[in-house]
């Protein structure tokens, strides 16, 4: 099954926009990153697939860390949250199609 990630979606109150941005690994050292005052996620387009998937569900964690529990997770427990929901769609054979993003 596949699941298309959308260029905007709502988290609450917020629209959160979801954007490729080129080097981010190169310049900060990063595969995403979650922009709060932007609100976006910005994510490395040269990622494989993997890479990529698992880092937008990490930045997403990060969002809703943010808006639900007033960013008390470390980044330890979004950087595992992150894996474990990657393995989690993986195994349930949902497949995450950037197909949107710009």
């Amino acid at each position: 099954m596949k699941f298309t990630i959308p260029k905007r979606h709502r988290l609450g109150h917020h629209d959160i926009d979801i954007k490729y941005e080129k080097g981010l690994v190169a310049y900060h050292d990063k595969y995403a990153q979650w922009r709060p005052p932007e609100l976006l996620i910005v994510i490395d387009p040269d990622m494989p697939q993997s890479i990529k998937d698992e880092s937008w569900l990490h930045e997403e964690i990060h969002a809703m860390s943010d808006k639900y529990l007033a960013d008390s997770l470390t980044e330890y427990q979004v950087k595992n949250l992150g894996c474990g929901m990657a393995s989690l769609f993986r195994d349930l054979g949902i497949e995450l199609d950037w197909s949107e993003i710009e």
